[in-house]
């Protein structure tokens, strides 16, 4: 099993990481809940979406709530 170590936090759309892969785990709105999850966030016609490593895409709206740990796999 995978340990992981928090390395910092994303709490508003300003602090995302635009095309840099991300482990993260926490909120982004009232319905989207990640534990662990690495992918990417990305702008993709004018809309910014998080994409997960199994190519699962959420929109996410620059006005939404966001709580995430950015993580990395320790060892």
């Amino acid at each position: 099993m995978k340990t992981y170590k928090k390395i910092g936090t994303i709490d508003s759309f300003d602090e995302i990481p635009w095309g840099k892969p991300v482990i993260v785990s926490g909120g982004i709105g009232r319905d989207m809940w990640v534990w662990h999850m690495p992918g990417v966030f990305e702008r993709n016609n004018g809309m910014a979406r998080f994409v997960n490593k199994c190519g699962m895409a959420r929109h996410i709206d620059e006005k939404t709530f966001i709580a995430l740990n950015v993580l990395e796999v320790e060892g």
